[in-house]
């Protein structure tokens, strides 16, 4: 589905981000066109509680599932094109998803993000509706696939590269929390919350259960609080080596990838963001501070 480009010129017909070419008969970006295919495929039927007055935009499409579809089939994506579509795509296909390789360039490395940005959720394997499988092994999918993502980003960074096995232990095992949640956050994952909150509460009734809840409550209001400060890709990038050299702050290494990539952070809020938004280079890794 995703043709590996992104048309800067061409809007998205249901959300208005930037498109990567014609989906089902209109330009719609990889997120509503993966969308749309999944709701067509697995014959979902959507309700809206707002009486379907949703905003659906870049920073609001995943808040109303009723709405976007709607917005989908107003542009006038076509059904029987998803349904007449070949089959799963081989491994092949994997190699427009970003790989985040580091360079002392900043303007080739962008370049490079531009070119190859491609949402994880075109990933998502043609599956059996969600109300009929188990909700638990639907996270446990959706968890493995972000920590595969994860492990495989830090690996293909220079600054992980050159630690030594003890370095990148610790690293992973101090940040990966913080960067789950970015990672959600960043590649715009559709998480049911409240399914899998419940699905908790009515599994087990001990203390365990409870304290369970309390963590899911507090990275669902966190990842709401993330997606509301509209944080771009660039800005992601830099928060999470941020998130890794504070891991081993204690080595000379690590607080150099910090203080480098907080600089490179607050300069580009700077040059993108208006002045009374400078708050959200803080903002961000104080929440995430949250969940630890």
């Amino acid at each position: 589905m995703s043709t590996g480009r992104i048309l800067y010129n061409v809007a998205c017909k249901v959300c208005n981000d930037n498109s990567s070419g014609k989906h089902y008969s209109v330009h719609a970006c990889d997120g509503c066109a993966g969308f749309f295919k999944r709701s067509v495929r697995r014959n979902r039927a959507y309700h809206c509680k707002n009486k379907n007055k949703c905003i659906v935009d870049k920073y609001r499409r995943n808040q109303c599932r009723a709405c976007r579809y709607r917005r989908c089939i107003e542009a006038g994506m076509n059904k029987d094109a998803v349904q007449n579509e070949r089959g799963p795509r081989s491994q092949s296909d994997n190699r427009n998803l970003p790989g985040y390789i580091y360079t002392n360039d900043t303007n080739d490395w962008l370049h490079r993000q531009q070119k190859h940005q491609t949402p994880l959720d075109i990933q998502t394997p043609p599956v059996m509706p969600y109300e009929a499988f188990k909700p638990d092994l639907f996270v446990y999918e959706m968890a493995a696939r972000i920590l595969f993502f994860m492990v495989r980003w830090f690996t293909s960074l220079k600054q992980f590269q050159i630690m030594n096995m003890k370095e990148q232990i610790t690293s992973l095992l101090h940040c990966w929390h913080e960067i789950f949640l970015l990672c959600l956050a960043e590649y715009k994952f559709d998480v049911p919350w409240k399914s899998i909150i419940q699905t908790v509460e009515n599994t087990r009734a001990d203390f365990t259960s409870s304290e369970c809840v309390k963590q899911l409550f507090l990275m669902y209001e966190l990842h709401n609080q993330i997606n509301q400060l509209h944080v771009d890709y660039v800005e992601f990038y830099h928060l999470k080596l941020l998130l890794l050299g504070r891991a081993i702050e204690y080595t000379t290494f690590g607080r150099n990838v910090y203080e480098e990539h907080l600089l490179a952070l607050n300069e580009y809020v700077r040059r993108t963001i208006p002045q009374s938004e400078d708050s959200k280079t803080n903002e961000v890794p104080k929440r995430l501070n949250d969940i630890r």
